[in-house]
């Protein structure tokens, strides 16, 4: 009975609209089969166990995660590929011509919303903390044909990710830091943590051999991780609001921080870490709303500012920071990357249309440009199968999703004809 039930559930969210738990839409078959309508019921009930279900009698096979939720944006300057998340995906443009950005691929398809991104150009291993579902590891060497080596399924809610050498410093939001062994990408090994009992680590920057960890409301904390099985607390800094995001240049930690209660004040922290025991606040900008990242190239700091856009903000002189040029584009800008004159910012919008992520020319700090925009999908609405083939009405228009390969979903066509949702 109950497996009758579940059956009739499935049949009416597929055919209802169901989009899958990360914005994109989602797909359960047996052993990976093409999914049509006329072999759904026969696959149902005889699922094997090696699917490692997710409910009863049912197991994920592929999905098209891509949605509106633009978290995290990093890039290969020697290759000139720009990496950036849209919900539960991550798309691949190659940016040699940043005027003319070129989709090269789209087949990261991760099992949870990415909410950060680390690229490592030596090994072309692009790292993807994905929350609940810990971390993917994909190899991206051949571009057009992105490989997952594997996921780390420890962690409660994995936020943030930095590598360095052999290994992965992650932040777990509810837990602390965690660090694991990488040296074998099919065999991922947790070799140490730190525990966090009273805030929420947010995001982790390494500079061996010190983690920087942006820890909510306690801010800022430097842990030694020298001995990656054994990390030490050395020292933390009080900043105002609450941390999200920490880069560190030098003698200095520069920490994004968002306007929450009870400290209420959302902007750019700058730490003095040259003596590493005693951290010290010597200079605060505050642009307004939340601060959700921040890039430093020097003498300039970058700011993803939320609904108030892009922020350049000059830190040559530590104790005084000041703004020297800002670009609002109407988004809510959530992450931001800098190469050279150009810096590239991502958004997390509820837009019919939303665009992310911007690439923009920062040659003149002062006057900041988007030349380029690169369009995510929307959310769906009800959702049509036939053939090799699934229809979603969208703010955008008509998504066609081509299911041929049903691990592997890719975007066919978007014929654009106004909103639709049904």
């Amino acid at each position: 009975m109950k497996k009758m039930i579940n059956l009739f559930l499935f049949l009416n969210l597929w055919l209802g609209g169901k989009t899958g738990r990360d914005g994109g839409l989602s797909f359960e078959d047996k052993e990976g089969k093409k999914v049509l309508f006329q072999n759904v019921v026969d696959s149902f009930f005889s699922l094997p166990d090696s699917l490692d279900p997710d409910s009863l009698n049912v197991g994920f096979i592929g999905n098209w995660p891509f949605g509106y939720h633009s978290y995290a944006v990093s890039c290969d300057p020697f290759r000139e590929l720009l990496f950036f998340s849209s919900s539960g995906g991550i798309y691949i443009l190659d940016v040699s011509d940043p005027y003319n950005p070129r989709k090269v691929s789209e087949k990261v398809h991760t099992r949870g919303r990415v909410q950060d991104i680390f690229y490592d150009p030596e090994s072309q291993m692009l790292f993807a903390a994905i929350g609940k579902w810990g971390f993917e590891i994909w190899d991206v060497s051949d571009p057009p044909n992105p490989v997952k080596l594997s996921r780390y399924t420890g962690g409660i809610l994995i936020s943030g990710i930095y590598v360095v050498g052999n290994y992965a410093y992650v932040a777990d939001r509810y837990y602390g830091l965690r660090i694991i062994d990488i040296s074998d990408p099919l065999n991922l090994q947790e070799v140490g943590s730190y525990v966090v009992s009273d805030n929420v680590p947010w995001d982790v920057f390494v500079v061996y051999p010190y983690a920087f960890v942006a820890n909510g409301f306690s801010s800022l904390l430097i842990i030694d991780v020298s001995n990656p099985r054994n990390p030490q607390l050395v020292s933390e800094c009080y900043v105002s609001g609450f941390a999200y995001d920490v880069f560190v240049l030098g003698n200095y930690a520069y920490v994004a921080n968002g306007a929450y209660a009870p400290n209420g004040i959302g902007g750019l922290g700058i730490v003095d870490i040259s003596d590493i025991q005693n951290p010290v606040e010597v200079g605060f900008y505050q642009p307004g709303y939340h601060v959700f990242a921040v890039k430093v190239s020097w003498p300039y700091a970058y700011l993803a500012n939320g609904l108030n856009g892009v922020r350049v903000i000059d830190v040559s002189d530590p104790y005084n920071p000041y703004e020297v040029g800002y670009l609002s584009e109407g988004e809510y800008i959530s992450d931001i990357y800098v190469v050279k004159y150009y810096a590239f910012a991502t958004s997390a919008t509820y837009r019919d249309y939303p665009r992310s992520p911007h690439i923009i020319d920062v040659s003149d700090p002062s006057n900041p440009v988007c030349i380029a925009e690169y369009h995510i999908p929307p959310r769906t609405g009800k959702i049509f199968v036939s053939g090799a083939y699934i229809y979603a009405g969208s703010g955008a228009g008509l998504y066609i999703i081509d299911i041929s390969n049903i691990k592997m979903p890719e975007e066919f066509n978007l014929y654009r004809i106004g909103s639709v949702h049904s």
